[in-house]
């Protein structure tokens, strides 16, 4: 009997919400959700897709960071055979700067190095002397498993600057008539290494990665460091190049700092970071804007069931002293909830899709390698706004019934 009665004043209270729901306020409410909520995750998927970009997806090196050197001392250089190099101390004052993160220093090898290329047993005719440098492995965002020398393999990872492999390809290929090479195929590239200095050895070499952001050529720093002590002349070599890790390259007191010292930064990496810090705050200011319609349009439906409930206030307060539950009472209003925001999240997630489409092109014409990243951020993102959505729109009306039950029964 009681679940008879059941069935039968529920299917009663969901006949009685669907009758007196607003179709013109539920669709007002879904419209502007979609707008809200559109806006909200265009803005989170973008952000996912351009920040790797940016803040050094393809350079292998993480975090906010600066190159800092000194200027160029063209008499001491001439005079000494090196350049401005840095001091303990100063290393030491720029590391407790407030600003400063981390610090580590650029590590130069002290021996000669002749390199040969080749793919495969083909040898190319490539050959020149070349220099290592090296940074701790803790700024490298690379394996720690790759980014080691394999004493079984005798081969050094190496990371070069993008730049190289396009003046190959676009300035010294056509001229001696030789093909070009993709990315893929240089990294297949081996490299033998004549090294010479306290004592000589042959060693192999191969292509890790490429960066955009150091011109330089890098090893990890504790092969550089033992190949040092191994072949070294034993030339004291203080760092002329300071890698700093920064709250951000473009702080007022970092640049302050470096203008006081008469250091100098690498201006890229100072551009990249203020891209990096505007793309934060405009991302910031439209999901904002996104928040603020989807609270709005929140209110909306939460005023529309509100209504219903004022309306029928008599009924409900019945039910309640009948023995149903609050709960029970307002599963209806979950399923209009639940159901009006399945749909603005399902149209929602198609039109970001839709956009990303269209701006992917534009990325992929500035940064051809770019690899931007699939739709985890998108679908986490609608799953939450969905969830939140329907959590808060229930629970306040469901807040109200437990009110009207409490309430003296109106005559």
């Amino acid at each position: 009997m009681t679940d008879f009665l059941s069935g039968r004043y529920m299917g009663l209270i969901w006949k009685l919400t669907r009758k007196h729901l607003n179709i013109r306020q539920l669709v007002g409410y879904m419209f502007a959700s979609f707008a809200g909520v559109a806006i909200l995750l265009t803005a989170i998927q973008f952000y996912a897709d351009v920040s790797p970009l940016l803040s050094g997806g393809t350079s292998l090196i993480s975090g906010d960071y600066a190159i800092v050197s000194k200027k160029v001392n063209t008499i001491k250089s001439v005079r000494t055979g090196r350049g401005e190099t840095f001091s303990d101390r100063e290393i030491e004052d720029i590391g407790n700067q407030d600003f400063v993160e981390d610090i580590g220093i650029f590590r130069s090898s002290d021996f000669r190095i002749y390199a040969e290329i080749a793919i495969g047993d083909e040898k190319l005719e490539i050959a020149t002397d070349i220099f290592f440098e090296s940074v701790p492995d803790r700024f490298v965002d690379y394996s720690s498993d790759d980014w080691s020398f394999d004493d079984e393999r005798n081969s050094v990872p190496i990371i070069l600057p993008r730049n190289y492999l396009d003046l190959y390809n676009f300035a010294f290929a056509p001229s001696h008539g030789m093909p070009q090479i993709s990315e893929s195929l240089a990294r297949m590239i081996n490299i033998r290494l004549y090294v010479s200095g306290s004592q000589s050895a042959v060693l192999n070499g191969h292509l890790a990665g490429l960066s955009d952001r150091l011109n330089t050529i890098l090893v990890p720093d504790s092969f550089l460091e033992a190949a040092n002590e191994k072949y070294g002349l034993g030339t004291d070599r203080q760092p002329l190049r300071l890698i700093v890790k920064t709250d951000g390259a473009v702080s007022s007191g970092f640049a302050e700092y470096i203008s006081d010292k008469g250091y100098t930064v690498a201006d890229s990496d100072d551009n990249a970071s203020r891209v990096s810090v505007f793309l934060r705050i405009a991302v910031g200011l439209v999901s904002i804007i996104g928040l603020v319609i989807c609270v709005i349009s929140l209110s909306i439906l939460v005023l529309s069931l509100y209504l219903i409930v004022e309306k029928n206030i008599r009924m409900y307060s019945a039910l309640c002293r009948l023995g149903f539950s609050p709960a029970s009472v307002s599963w209806p209003f979950a399923v209009v909830c639940a159901g009006a925001n399945i749909i603005v999240t399902a149209v929602s997630v198609l039109a970001v899709r839709f956009f990303r489409d269209l701006y992917t092109e534009r990325l992929e014409a500035f940064f051809m390698d770019s690899s931007a990243p699939e739709f985890q951020w998108l679908y986490a993102a609608a799953a939450a706004v969905f969830a939140v959505s329907v959590a808060i729109s229930y629970l306040l009306v469901l807040n109200r019934i437990r009110a009207v039950e409490k309430a003296p029964l109106a005559r």
